[in-house]
């Protein structure tokens, strides 16, 4: 599969009297057979792609994620919650939502879910200009539209 970044995203800053860890976020597509990832090195950094993981169940997955989670130093992620136009929930809802939970339960992380009914289409756009795989950049989009959304908050 494609790996965009064989770097570590989380960063420390240390002087005489401190030492503060930075940690990463983690945006998350996924799809039956492809689970797009981009990771952000903080809440005001942009979106990076990662890669694109083969979706080969429930375990595999999460052993993928949790490596990740390790190495990359995550300490949140963002999933895509699967809503049709209408917003009603779509087909991969009820995965989506074990994956959520196993993530929260396992992997002791924060997870939020965020609406991802249009990122599919601009990651589509993103394809084509960029040359970025559909299921990254849709996972660069709900990344990017979740720390905008913490910047809103604040």
């Amino acid at each position: 599969m494609f790996e965009f970044l064989n770097i570590k995203h989380s960063k420390l800053i240390q002087n005489s009297e401190f030492e503060i860890e930075i940690m990463s976020i983690l945006g998350i597509d996924y799809g039956v057979k492809r689970v797009g990832l981009a990771l952000a090195a903080s809440p005001i950094d942009l979106p990076l792609p990662y890669k694109v993981i083969a979706n080969k169940g429930e375990a595999a997955l999460l052993a993928e994620l949790k490596k990740i989670v390790e190495e990359e130093r995550v300490s949140e992620a963002v999933v895509g919650w699967p809503l049709t136009e209408s917003g009603e929930l779509g087909r991969e809802a009820a995965a989506v939502r074990r994956l959520v939970v196993s993530l929260r339960d396992q992997l002791s992380i924060k997870v939020e879910t965020l609406d991802e009914r249009y990122s599919s289409r601009l990651a589509d756009q993103m394809s084509q200009e960029q040359g970025v795989p559909r299921d990254v950049g849709a996972a660069m989009i709900i990344l990017d539209d979740y720390l905008k959304s913490l910047m809103i908050d604040k």
